[in-house]
């Protein structure tokens, strides 16, 4: 009877450990699962991050380049070809990083950078008026205003989607 019992504790002793190590290891995967969660969460967030930066560096820099051409304009009456080039580069430039930020989502911004680029192609239509007729097109500085406060919403907006005042 003795042989018995302690084969019965031998095995019980090894269930209960084989337990404890199955627990462990178990618990163990799920705080590495935790962590490449995390991980993956704050590489996504830092990718938003750069791809709707990139979208209002891109944005401020054409309506820079618009003030230029404008402000030559009015000054000349007279568009010089490099600034007439770096309009449209930054035009040019707009496109690509509109299409990188609308992937890097999220949908919310992704809506409110869709109305802030229909504002930004409705003032780039203003400009290029200007740029045929030599004068201002009509509502040239409504629109230029309305671009100006879609970047401004669509700056506020991607804070508050990326979190950014956490």
């Amino acid at each position: 009877m003795v042989d018995i019992g302690s084969g019965l504790a031998g095995v019980l002793g090894a269930v209960v450990g084989g337990l404890g190590t199955f627990l462990a290891t178990w618990l163990n995967l799920k705080k590495h699962q935790h962590q490449a969660d995390k991980q993956r969460y704050y590489i996504l967030q830092d990718r938003r991050h750069e791809a709707h930066r990139n979208m209002l560096e891109r944005l401020y820099k054409f309506d820079e380049s618009a003030r230029e051409l404008n402000q030559e304009l009015e000054d000349k009456d007279q568009l010089s070809r490099s600034v007439e080039k770096a309009y449209l580069e930054s035009w040019s430039d707009l496109h690509p990083t509109l299409a990188a930020a609308l992937i890097a989502g999220p949908k919310e911004l992704s809506a409110k950078l869709n109305t802030t680029f229909d504002a930004v192609a409705d003032y780039s239509n203003a400009v290029d008026q200007r740029i045929d007729s030599r004068r201002k097109a009509a509502r040239h500085d409504e629109r230029q205003e309305t671009f100006r406060a879609s970047i401004f919403e669509y700056a506020e907006a991607a804070r508050t989607a990326l979190s950014l005042d956490e």
